[in-house]
């Protein structure tokens, strides 16, 4: 079906995104699975759902709402986390 289909391109995209962000120690990459765990007062709009939650803000995430494809989400946590300064800014 359509959910599983998206959700294992999500999740090579995903394991790509990750695997570039793994040597910072400042940030925590993690994925969860909505249909086995369930994470009192957070609503998940989509069956795949990216957020960025700042530390001493982990009541207001900042939602992606952009393309899924890897330079656009890349482009969204620089731009939310103030990751890749030293990296080129055409990510």
């Amino acid at each position: 079906n359509t959910y599983s289909f998206n959700c294992r391109k999500f999740t090579n995209l995903y394991n790509k995104i990750a695997s570039q962000l793994k040597d910072d120690n400042t940030l925590v990459v993690a994925k969860l699975d909505t249909s086995v765990n369930e994470i009192s007062d957070v609503k998940y709009s989509n069956p795949i759902d990216i957020r960025i939650y700042q530390k001493g803000r982990k009541t207001s995430p900042i939602v992606y709402d952009g393309d899924q494809d890897e330079q656009s989400i890349l482009k969204f946590i620089r731009q939310n986390t103030g990751l890749f300064s030293n990296m080129q800014q055409s990510i």
